[in-house]
């Protein structure tokens, strides 16, 4: 399910979601938004070691509604993705 910026921010904010960075490590070291995991889709299977089946997780990035499509097809319930993100680089991975 498609979710926008800001809930998917107040959402992680408060921590009642994951975010899950599906771009590849490189443009994820330029810059992530603050707490995100890096999983690139064709490692998708390691979700199950990150997160939890009843976590709220969150996809942006490359490839994010196929990696939400992948997660809900292992189990995950409460999964979203996101598009039209504002420019990433602001924020950094490990802030």
């Amino acid at each position: 399910m498609k979710i926008n910026y800001d809930k998917a921010m107040k959402l992680a904010g408060n921590g009642k979601a994951k975010l899950i960075d599906t771009r590849g490590p490189v443009e994820f070291n330029k810059g992530t938004l603050t707490g995100a995991i890096n999983l690139v889709l064709r490692n998708i299977s390691k979700i199950v070691t990150l997160c939890q089946k009843t976590d709220t997780v969150i996809f942006f990035g490359a490839d994010a509604a196929i990696a939400a499509n992948y997660a809900f097809g292992m189990g995950f319930a409460k999964v979203f993705y996101m598009e039209g993100l504002p420019i990433l680089g602001e924020e950094k991975a490990n802030s």
